[in-house]
């Protein structure tokens, strides 16, 4: 396979895992953004999804799951497409075809690298599925940005860049290093 079909192949593995764990997530994620968002609207968890569903019907708790797709999506489907491709073009620096194996320490630096890029091209979408979760009636994605933009500007939409990247290279750059060391130690050593 070329060096495209496999990185759109892993696109495409990334992005369909995510939407599986996203269908999970977000449920929690909505009771959690209201619930840091207003202490007192809740009295826990599973009262918050009960109120929700009980308000909006079961599709109620889904609420952000588009602005989550959007957001979600495209952050795993880069981060590990541009990790897979950084990471066999340094395997292939090291030349040795029959035992390609990433050092620890590259696997950490090539993990930060992809969530910087991933990071910086999702943060816009992370700011608009914020509002859409924390919004008390239903709004459309572009009334939102028009409105954030109106309001706030174009820099609202990468507020907190540095926070965001930073939990992301370290949960990342890990993440992918501990799984190729482990991926590598089941595999013969390679």
């Amino acid at each position: 396979a070329s060096r495209g079909e496999v990185f759109a192949a892993d696109l495409v593995a990334a992005a369909g895992a995510e939407l599986i764990g996203l269908v999970a997530y977000t449920p929690g994620e909505l009771v959690a953004k209201r619930m840091m968002a207003d202490p007192t609207r809740y009295p826990g968890t599973f009262s918050a999804l009960r109120s929700i569903v009980s308000e909006k019907g079961v599709k109620g708790i889904f609420t952000g799951l588009g602005a989550c797709l959007a957001r979600d999506l495209p952050y795993t489907a880069l981060q590990f497409a541009i990790f897979d491709a950084l990471a066999s073009k340094v395997m292939a620096a090291h030349g040795d075809e029959d035992a390609p194996k990433l050092r620890f320490s590259e696997s950490l630096m090539i993990g930060a690298g992809a969530a910087v890029v991933a990071s910086t091209a999702t943060l816009p979408i992370d700011a608009i599925k914020s509002q859409m979760m924390l919004a008390t009636e239903k709004i459309r994605i572009p009334a939102l940005v028009s409105k954030v933009l109106a309001d706030e500007g174009p820099s609202a939409f990468f507020r907190g860049l540095p926070t965001y990247m930073t939990i992301n290279i370290c949960k990342w750059s890990s993440s992918q290093a501990v799984f190729n060391q482990l991926r590598g130690s089941t595999e013969g050593g390679h």
